[in-house]
């Protein structure tokens, strides 16, 4: 007689019962184990799990519903999106055990933070026109000006509607690696000798490399204001650029730059006579004024307030400089236009007297000097002292001083305003040898310093 099959237990009468987190207990048909419970997997699967008892059901649910879902009282049930994101990632685990990626939280609170830096703070295009007012207020040269005004809005119009603490490192890295082909707006007259925009080409890696720097600068005064926690261009790609000596004029070409300003702009003679023979950069030589010209003591006494370190300095004046200083000396008042729009006008006027295809390289006023008081006096203590690097020559040979001669540094000091060249006439640009008796008594002038 076949034995017949033992009674079903109760549990199919059960209701169903859900749990936070998509998790669900039921009965099952399981002849053997009547209770299952049920929960949400990845790819939209749902798991299974068969119990002997309903009490073992119960307790197995609740905790998968704590792990999935915090029991609704910390994030509620756990949707469709969250389980698909989640399992995404796990795929994204699997695939890369080799070289894991950061913890999920990690991701998350990276992404999150930017996507809330995202509606509000400042604007990349309106921050740059803040930083730009600021350079404008602080004196800052008109060259340094005009360079961070044009290199920035390249950066403006690839990001200006971005807010900047949205900006990643990576992508500052991915845009100064990628410049090619834009069309670099000088401006300054002495920029190429004509004052219009240079014509477009592949970016050089040094050009890469001023953008590198003045997004640098922005996004330092961006933290120094708050409006960014840290500066993504700290760690951005670095373009290396191979070393070259520092642009400058040989002394005959001097002659040919100051010969054009003696004639055509007389009023920007002691603004470029200073930068020539003493080293003042350009934006201190905005703000001298008569009083810090000694010209009986042959000195020139720049107070903190003048210089771009924020400490005093005293340059010498030397012969050649005084000679240029003497005829327009006065009690007080600037020794320039306080207008940048009237000294670049001045500029531009002497441009046109010099010989077609004349060029000077950038900041090569200063580095002509360094170069030629270097090697006129060979001393590069003194030299690094009156360009106010405090006395050490490692950064006069690193950025500022290039080759010259000995006959050329004698030739250099040697120029007055009497041997200038007429303005306007096609001189060659060979340096001329000095007359011995002149290069004799610059050696033994340097001897004494």
């Amino acid at each position: 007689m076949q034995t017949p099959a033992p009674k079903r237990n109760k549990a199919e009468t059960k209701p169903l019962t859900r749990f936070p987190g998509g998790v669900s207990k039921s009965a099952s048909k399981h002849p053997r184990y009547p209770f299952c419970v049920r929960w949400p997997m990845a790819g939209g699967k749902r798991g299974l799990k068969l119990f002997y008892t309903d009490t073992d059901a119960l307790t197995w649910a609740k905790q998968k519903s704590a792990e999935l879902g915090g029991m609704g009282t910390d994030f509620g049930g756990v949707a469709e999106d969250e389980r698909a994101a989640l399992g995404y990632w796990r795929g994204v685990v699997a695939r890369t055990a080799h070289n894991p990626p950061p913890p999920l939280l990690d991701v998350l609170r990276d992404i999150g933070t930017r996507w809330e830096a995202s509606q509000k703070g400042a604007t990349v295009a309106t921050a740059i026109k803040t930083f730009l007012a600021v350079k404008e207020a602080d004196g800052a040269g008109t060259s340094h000006k005009l360079a961070l005004k044009s290199r920035l809005s390249h950066f403006s119009r690839d990001f200006g509607e971005r807010t900047l603490a949205t900006i990643s490192t990576a992508e500052i890295s991915k845009w100064i690696l990628g410049l090619s082909g834009a069309k670099i707006t000088g401006g300054h007259p002495a920029a190429n000798g004509k004052g219009r925009p240079s014509t477009p080409g592949p970016l050089s890696l040094q050009t890469k490399k001023n953008h590198r720097l003045a997004l640098h600068l922005f996004f330092k005064w961006c933290k120094a204001e708050g409006t960014v926690g840290a500066n993504p261009v700290s760690d951005a790609a670095k373009v290396k650029v191979g070393k070259h000596n520092p642009g400058i004029l040989k002394p005959n070409e001097v002659g040919i730059f100051l010969a054009a300003i003696v004639s055509k702009a007389p009023a920007i003679v002691p603004f470029w006579a200073v930068r020539i023979f003493a080293g003042i950069r350009e934006s201190e030589a905005v703000r001298m004024d008569w009083t810090m010209i000694d010209l009986a003591k042959n000195k020139i006494n720049l107070p903190a307030t003048a210089t771009k370190t924020g400490k005093p300095r005293a340059v010498d004046i030397e012969p050649a400089l005084g000679a240029f200083l003497a005829p327009h000396g006065k009690q007080a008042g600037f020794i320039a236009p306080q207008s940048e729009m009237a000294r670049r006008h001045a500029l531009t006027m002497a441009h046109r007297a010099m010989p077609k295809g004349f060029k000077t390289p950038s900041n090569w006023a200063r580095h002509t000097y360094a170069t030629m008081h270097l090697h006129g006096f060979q001393d590069a203590g003194k030299t690094s002292l009156q360009l106010g690097h405090g006395g050490s020559p490692e950064m006069l040979h690193a950025h500022y001083a290039s080759f010259a001669t000995d006959a050329e540094a004698a030739a250099f000091w040697a120029i007055r305003p009497e041997t200038l060249p007429q303005p306007g006439n096609v001189i060659p640009m060979t340096a001329p040898a000095p007359e011995a008796a002149t290069l004799a008594t610059a050696k033994r002038r340097a001897k004494k310093a």
